[in-house]
């Protein structure tokens, strides 16, 4: 399943950006980064991407428990970006 996964990430040219649900939660800020950094062995380009203004007291916190810098992860996605979603 691992090498089928590294394949089609290898057919994608350009950087995949990595995002959650809007209103992202705490659960969902975490899959991004676990996602990102699994994607980043398999030797994928790709980048975690927060778009939208994180509102949640629990996301913060979260971050913040983890030195998670919320700052970095702020960013967009445009209508051509290789986008993975989770939830």
């Amino acid at each position: 399943m691992i090498e089928k996964l590294k394949s089609l990430l290898n057919t994608v040219n350009r950087e995949i950006k990595i995002c959650g649900h809007k209103n992202i939660d705490a659960d969902s800020l975490l899959s991004v980064l676990l996602l990102r950094d699994l994607f980043t062995f398999l030797g994928a380009s790709c980048r975690a991407v927060v778009p939208d203004p994180i509102v949640e007291e629990q996301p913060i916190m979260t971050a913040s428990e983890l030195s998670i810098d919320l700052d970095e992860l702020k960013g967009c996605i445009s209508e051509n970006d290789p986008v993975f979603l989770v939830d």
